[in-house]
């Protein structure tokens, strides 16, 4: 779960994003660098073996561009983590947008599921008395605690939708659906003792072909992880607590970081999904709360394993570019969204609970391998000859610009020759992360730039980014406020997501809240600030 806050708008969204590079040891070796005005430090040729010493990229880097008229007081790259791949070359690797057919989901469905126990559709508008039954005895209980803790509006809305669920019951059936040709796209099975829901997903527009699993109902999980005095309970990663990580706290799976790691990429591969590899994993926080939403105790119980797509051993990168400042001038109210494959896997002592599967590709078997990258000295020449121009072009609302984050790796970008084919392709990324409380988080950058690593062009994020477009006045007035249709109406319960709540970004809950503190969600424009004041400007710039 990520948290972040639109530029222009109030709402707050929750994402799952999380960086896809990891830094490798280097080989040694003296470089000569005498870019600009970079001056020479001895040191090793970056992080990334092979590749990054026959390229000469370096450890570290700090140097100034050319601002020309762009109207930037000034560009400075500081970096002293260059992260390269593992490799000794890159390639584009070709692929084709993804999409289910019934085979597909049914392949899934009875990878996941217990087929001996049934596999059955779910259909929102036609739920079983079951299914009924199971929501009004959960709100019952929400309702009780409620009227304990004197809460009127939880009171409130308990009673109403009790009434909309007992009326629903006239028209239930009795008996779910079976799976049948596999053609639906909500299903419902049983893990083990407990019945999981799994949500196929998939638009006619841009790259979005996903599949989720989690508990059902969702309200229900209370039940699932019972503790005294709680009426919910929440699960996330760990990094996203009040305090983070605290390795003070025993993390009480029964199965170890390792096996939990292998028990998600067996998961994959049974949806037939293994060219993927691990970006990250975090113990899973439990949350427990009482009706008034106080948190009464938490516990590590289980890992969050999240992976990349898989190109050529090297995760690309899939930071959420969305903040990026060049991407919010007043003249553009456009949203724009990225082509990231991820895939985010809940564990706990009872095996896989939830996940969140994005599937957006398929490979075509159509690569080029070994392509020729821009040694280090001639990418630079070239960032600095095109970089006024484009900050020209694509207006920042920043007067000074850091790079602190630089990085060689792989990009999906669309291929305009051919329908729905996309590359990934090499780039270097420059990007800047704001300070916020003595740490950066770079998986949401202020500003960034993607460079070709073939030639030096400067892609532009607006082009890049495109086909994932959602314009904000679609779905917002001028004030920032959602429009009316777009947002939970209490005279429209049809409304409410399939399962009857919220999505929960990826975490396992049983309410519509993340659980996180919101307070820290704001990121600064900053504008007309820079990273560093005048008195703090770089006076030599210098390579490691």
């Amino acid at each position: 779960m990520k948290k972040r806050k639109l530029t222009k708008m109030s709402a707050v969204l929750l994402a799952t994003a999380l960086s896809a590079a990891t830094v490798f040891s280097g080989c040694n070796k003296k470089v000569d660098y005498d870019m600009g005005d970079g001056t020479q430090k001895e040191g090793s040729a970056g992080e990334g073996g092979e590749l990054s010493s026959r390229l000469g990229v370096p450890e570290s880097y700090e140097g100034k561009l050319d601002v020309g008229d762009s109207g930037i007081k000034e560009i400075t790259i500081k970096d002293d983590d260059i992260i390269t791949p593992d490799s000794d070359s890159m390639s584009i690797v070709s692929y084709k947008k993804n999409s289910f057919d019934n085979a597909y989901r049914q392949k899934v469905c009875e990878a996941i599921f217990d087929k001996s126990k049934g596999i059955y559709v779910y259909d929102f508008e036609h739920q079983t008395k079951s299914d009924l039954q199971t929501q009004i005895d959960s709100y019952q209980t929400m309702l009780a605690d409620a009227k304990e803790a004197g809460d009127t509006d939880t009171e409130d809305y308990c009673k109403e939708y009790i009434s909309y669920l007992e009326n629903e019951m006239a028209t239930a059936t009795d008996e779910r659906e079976g799976a049948g040709d596999y053609s639906a796209s909500d299903y419902i099975g049983q893990i083990g003792d407990n019945q999981f829901m799994l949500s196929f997903s998939e638009g006619t527009e841009g790259l979005n072909a996903s599949f989720d699993l989690s508990y059902y109902p969702s309200e229900g999980m209370i039940n699932y992880r019972p503790y005294e005095g709680a009426s919910f309970v929440y699960a996330y990663d760990a990094k996203y607590g009040e305090e983070g990580i605290d390795d003070s706290i025993v993390n009480t799976c029964t199965f170890s970081e390792d096996e939990a790691v292998s028990l998600a990429q067996e998961f994959l591969a049974g949806c037939g999904i293994d060219d993927v590899i691990v970006t990250d994993k975090s113990p899973l926080l439990w949350e427990y709360y009482d009706s008034s939403y106080n948190v009464i105790a938490t516990e590590y119980e289980g890992y969050i394993v999240n992976f990349g797509r898989s190109v050529n051993g090297t995760a690309p990168y899939s930071a959420d570019l969305s903040m990026v400042d060049t991407l919010s001038s007043d003249e553009d109210d456009t949203w724009y969204d990225a082509p990231t494959e991820t895939f985010s896997i809940q564990i706990d002592s009872n095996g896989v609970i939830n996940a969140s599967c994005y599937p957006l590709l398929v490979s075509t078997g159509e690569d080029q391998k070994n392509v020729d990258l821009l040694s280090w000295k001639e990418l630079l020449k070239e960032l600095d000859k095109n970089v006024a121009q484009y900050y020209t072009d694509n207006k920042t609302s920043y007067s000074d610009i850091e790079f602190n984050d630089v990085r060689l790796t792989y990009y999906c970008i669309k291929d305009d020759s051919q329908d729905d084919v996309y590359n990934y392709v090499p780039v270097w990324i420059f990007a800047q992360a704001d300070e916020n409380d003595g740490t950066y988080d770079f998986d949401y950058p202020v500003q960034a730039l993607m460079v070709n690593a073939t030639d030096g062009t400067i892609y532009n994020l607006k082009d890049v980014l495109e086909a994932g477009s959602i314009p904000y006045s679609d779905y917002y007035d001028d004030q920032g406020d959602m429009i009316d249709g777009y947002e939970y109406d209490d005279s429209d319960m049809e409304s409410i997501d399939s399962d009857g709540s919220d999505d929960g970004s990826g975490d396992s809950s049983d309410g519509s809240d993340d659980g996180s503190d919101d307070s820290s969600d704001e990121i600064e424009d900053g504008s007309d600030e820079g990273i560093i004041d005048d008195e703090g400007l770089l006076e030599d710039d210098v390579v490691e």
